[in-house]
């Protein structure tokens, strides 16, 4: 059984998103530390810590990654400068949450909305999708 899709993981995995991503290192150095918080918070769940060990163990993730330091915080913006086709698509996230769920199932489902960050990216964006 191989293991369940994971963004992060897919993010600083070398052989994976990694050499995709312009600023993978900016990025990894505001999620990784933001997750494991988030890991923490809900009670340090054994399955999730591993996560984290594994995510950790990748070539070049500085164990520094664990801790959020204040001016290691992004600004309002965090961007994700992906490399495709030779040009930067940039693109920023919206994560939305369900407060108050009526099924406990839904209680950790996260959805990820991308948009453009830029107007080169906005262009890049509206030309993949003419082609449809």
């Amino acid at each position: 059984a191989g293991k369940a899709p994971n963004l992060l993981r897919w993010l600083l995995d070398p052989t994976a998103l990694r050499p995709k991503i312009a600023n993978w290192e900016e990025v990894a150095r505001y999620l990784v530390p933001t997750t494991y918080a988030e890991i923490l918070a809900a009670g340090g769940e054994p399955k999730a810590l591993g996560f984290i060990e594994e995510i950790m163990a990748y070539p070049d993730v500085p164990a520094s990654f664990r801790k959020l330091r204040f001016e290691d915080r992004p600004a309002p913006m965090l961007t994700v400068d992906y490399l495709v086709g030779g040009k930067a698509l940039s693109v920023f996230t919206t994560i939305a949450t369900l407060g108050t769920p009526q099924d406990i199932t839904l209680q950790e489902v996260r959805i990820e909305c991308f948009f453009p960050a830029d107007e080169r990216s906005d262009a890049l964006f509206k030309s993949l999708a003419a082609r449809r």
